[in-house]
């Protein structure tokens, strides 16, 4: 296992490759081979050629249309098979949506949360059965995502856009965004990771995705004023999707037109809402989402930071029975409080949540007794709050900061590892690692080498991190060879992992030897009340001695 591609031939881009593999038992006989398909992406920056950045900006609906003429590339296919395998390149920073001829192209939901300034992520898709001859169309909505979002805001809403199609002769069409496409805003009219989203129906535009739809009264697509400047790449993890659904399985009025939905499941996630019958124009219907209730029957939802909340404004049309969902959002909930819904709601259909996270394939196999409710309980919840907590980044919580705290990364990495396939995301939380490592050694050299509390940074959390939480970066790098076997990771992190134990001892208290700098300590200690700082100099000394053991172990392993 982990033989790595000795690079001959060289890969190409937009190629699609096969690869197989045999081995022989300890009598030489050799088994059949099995064989599967990989894609590369593009390779290059300037494999993006003729491609323009356009400002989501001046208005989140973006869309073009195309022709294949058939006399041109039809003679080596039948009516069945018209197209070669076909991939759409898209960044869509922060979030996005992709349709082609009206057809939603990707399951893939949100997006990623990385340090945008170092490198800037786009997604693969193969659109082979989604194109045709004749009229095509692409369209693309953005959201915020982390990209824009206040706490983060490197930049506006923007799309990168190249889509290859290949014939049968051996040649191929370019559609890249550029100044030809149309935008125009579009019903998604706010969204933020933490408020929620709000949709206005009134500026819905029916069957815009599509090739007929006449968009000569759209403006025409603007393009950038600051070009974004990270490297492009692909994500290197599993993509965020729905992956269960819930029916509420209680449904009260605590009081008149307020009605809570309790799901019988605490999740990250979103709510699908069915609407059967019209409301007045401009009143709405409201959901805000929480983790628990308070007496009086009404939900308990306590983080002014993090509204969850997300608002249907009716139109003055009605094109129902209608079914939306929250595109560029989530929240942490079990229950959801519902107010301006026009009659009454099923306990079943008018509300469906959606389990929401990182992809990851359950690998561990943690079973007790049948009998056993208690230790069956804690490892349901156990695993449902690593999903929850696993949205791109291992976050600390899925409602209020969802950000990458690196003091929870560490201390969840082994229950994670335990029970999930976790090669691809902790290998892109690593890079994340190393990305704010090399800004926060751009921005401050005289601390070069140190990696902050929380990963991206973003200034959330400070800088050195807590040795408690910068531990983070040793033991997951150390953890992935232990569980998996790949020594690439250790030889990828090893001058990184080294710069940090080097910040480390700088910070050290030169007379006694030890780390006494320290920020959060016994955090979360029953002594004090939750928030302390108890004996921080002592966590934090005894720090650098497992970091440095752990180092040595892994080095001698790779040797």
């Amino acid at each position: 296992t982990n033989v790595p591609y000795s690079g001959s031939p060289a890969l190409e881009s937009d190629t699609v490759y096969t690869w197989s593999v045999s081995y022989r038992d300890s009598k030489g006989v050799a088994s059949p081979a099995g064989s599967s398909l990989f894609s590369t992406g593009l390779l290059a920056a300037a494999d993006w050629s003729g491609a323009a950045w356009l400002d989501g900006e001046q208005g989140n609906q973006l869309r073009t249309k195309f022709t294949v003429d058939p006399k041109a590339n039809i003679d080596q296919f039948s009516s069945e098979t018209s197209f070669g395998t076909s991939f759409c390149y898209v960044a869509g920073l922060g979030y996005y949506t992709l349709h082609i001829n009206g057809r939603l192209v990707s399951d893939h939901v949100l997006g990623p949360f990385t340090t945008f300034e170092e490198r800037l992520p786009y997604y693969t898709h193969d659109v082979s059965e989604y194109l045709r001859f004749g009229d095509n169309a692409i369209a693309v909505t953005l959201g915020h995502g982390w990209y824009s979002q206040k706490s983060v805001n490197v930049g506006g809403r923007s799309l990168l856009l190249k889509c290859r199609a290949h014939f049968g002769d051996g040649t191929s069409m370019d559609i890249v965004s550029s100044t030809s496409w149309k935008q125009t805003p579009g019903p998604i009219v706010a969204d933020d990771i933490y408020m929620g989203q709000t949709f206005n129906a009134s500026m819905e535009t029916p069957l815009w995705e599509t090739a007929p739809f006449n968009d000569s009264a759209w403006p025409s697509a603007a393009v950038v004023s600051n070009t974004p400047t990270g490297a492009l790449s692909w994500p290197a993890i599993q993509p965020i999707r729905r992956t269960r659904s819930y029916a509420a399985i209680k449904l009260t009025e605590p009081a008149p037109g307020v009605f809570v939905f309790d799901f019988g499941q605490n999740m990250a996630g979103i709510c699908a809402l069915t609407i059967d019958s019209p409301g007045e124009p401009g009143s709405n219907i409201t959901l805000l989402h929480a983790e628990i209730m308070s007496r009086d029957g009404f939900v308990h939802h306590h983080y002014p930071n993090s509204a969850e909340l997300t608002t249907y404004i009716f139109g003055s049309e009605w094109h129902g029975p209608v079914t939306i969902e929250p595109k560029f959002v989530y929240s942490g909930f079990r229950y959801v409080q519902m107010t301006g819904f026009p009659g009454t709601p099923s306990l079943t259909q008018t509300l469906v949540a959606h389990f929401v996270h990182t992809d990851m394939e359950m690998s561990g196999n943690i079973q007790f007794s049948p009998d056993d409710h208690i230790l069956n309980s804690v490892q349901h919840i156990t695993r449902a709050a690593s999903l929850s907590n696993f949205i791109d980044i291992p976050t600390d919580c899925p409602q209020r900061e969802r950000r990458g705290w690196l003091g929870d990364a560490q201390l969840s990495a082994e229950t994670t590892l335990n029970n999930f396939d976790m090669g691809a995301s902790y290998t892109k939380f690593m890079r994340d690692i190393q990305d704010s490592q090399i800004q926060i050694a751009k921005a401050t050299p005289k601390i070069a080498g140190a990696v902050p509390d929380c990963v991206p940074w973003y200034h959330h959390g400070g800088a050195p991190a807590d040795p408690a939480w910068g531990v983070a970066y040793t033991l997951i790098w150390k953890w992935m060879y232990d569980y998996y076997g790949d020594d690439r990771m250790l030889a990828t992190y090893y001058d990184g992992v080294a710069q940090h134990m080097e910040q480390l001892i700088a910070e050290s208290n030169h007379s006694s030897g030890l780390l006494d700098f320290s920020r959060y300590g016994d955090w979360c200690s029953l002594q004090h009340g939750g928030g302390c700082r108890k004996n921080s100099a002592m966590v934090s000394s005894s720090l650098p001695r497992m970091e440095a053991a752990s180092d040595r172990a892994s080095i001698c392993r790779m040797k």
